[in-house]
């Protein structure tokens, strides 16, 4: 009865139509990573036989030692929990910011120390197997094991992107950006008198709108993330000169694996020729080759530095 009443005056279906969609759209963007932050890692999480894979103490350590190395405050600190997930990627989610906390997915590569660790059986590329004597399977092979100091940095960079506000952000540039489309909507067809002409004039309109809508929603979404990305980056690669080697090194890794998986799949429109991923119109990280450009000239400062101090 509550919901047949709040539809039940026609000459606002639509706003409370629209304010319904925009709350929904928001909570599907935040709560995922605050109240439901617990079904997600459980969606997350990899499992083998049955059982969520526990993360070996020599992992925790490193966890621990990416931790201290970002400096986050005590509080926002204690919040972030690691867990065994799937894939060679890492995951995060959930903010420090709030107090639901945030996590930290540990992909399976972590846990490999040399290339026999691999469980190569078992990994398939859409459900075909990987031929690892290939060129690109041994490529592939050598950029999934990664050193300590390689594995923090990546611990790392996932720590301070959980620091901040983009989940929030997130859910806010998504309702806003259908609240603001609908209110231009609204004004306009008041103003231009749209209702009273035929549907077809208002059906470009609304299609402009849309366009309009979606664009300056990916913009706002995808410059929120790749500022937070290259921001992370900067802060680590200003923490000392192993620290941006690291850095260096782990996206060497990212983009052989990635130029790895473009001549093993054979597909050019996932990945470039360098390793970067593909999108058609949009941006939606900062691209790694970037990334690591950046840490090599943190790098060549910080050598410029040491050398005018041994002078």
């Amino acid at each position: 009865m509550i919901i047949g009443k709040y539809f039940s005056d026609r000459a606002r279906w639509a706003y409370r139509g629209c304010l319904t969609v925009t709350l929904a759209t928001f909570a599907g963007y935040y709560l995922p990573h605050s109240i439901y932050l617990d079904k997600y890692k459980e969606f997350m999480t990899c499992y083998r036989d049955g059982a969520e894979t526990t993360l070996p103490e020599v992992i925790l350590q490193r966890f621990e030692a990416a931790r201290e190395m970002v400096k986050l405050k005590k509080r926002e600190a204690n919040l972030l929990t690691p867990f065994a997930t799937f894939g060679t990627d890492l995951f995060y989610a959930g903010s420090t910011k709030w107090r639901f906390g945030a996590l930290i997915g540990i992909p399976t590569n972590y846990l490999y120390t040399q290339e026999e660790d691999i469980e190569k059986k078992s990994i398939k590329l859409h459900t075909e197997s990987i031929k690892w004597n290939s060129p690109d399977g041994e490529k592939l092979a050598q950029s999934l094991i990664l050193t300590e100091d390689e594995q923090i940095y990546g611990m790392a960079h996932s720590m301070l992107m959980t620091a901040n506000y983009q989940r929030l952000l997130n859910g806010l540039f998504a309702g806003g950006t259908i609240m603001t489309t609908y209110t231009m909507a609204f004004v306009l067809n008041r103003r231009m008198q749209l209702l009273s002409r035929p549907f077809a004039i208002r059906g470009v309109l609304y299609s402009i709108l849309s366009c309009f809508a979606f664009g300056l929603w990916a913009l706002c979404k995808d410059a929120t993330n790749v500022y937070y990305e290259g921001a992370a980056d900067d802060q680590l690669g200003s923490l000392g000169e192993n620290v941006a080697e690291a850095g260096v090194r782990f996206y060497g890794k990212i983009l052989a694996k990635n130029q790895a998986l473009r001549g093993i799949t054979g597909k050019s429109g996932t990945f470039s020729t360098e390793g970067d991923l593909c999108y058609l119109i949009r941006q939606k990280t900062l691209p790694f080759t970037v990334r690591k450009a950046m840490l090599e000239e943190k790098v060549r400062e910080f050598r410029k530095e040491r050398a005018k101090t041994e002078e």
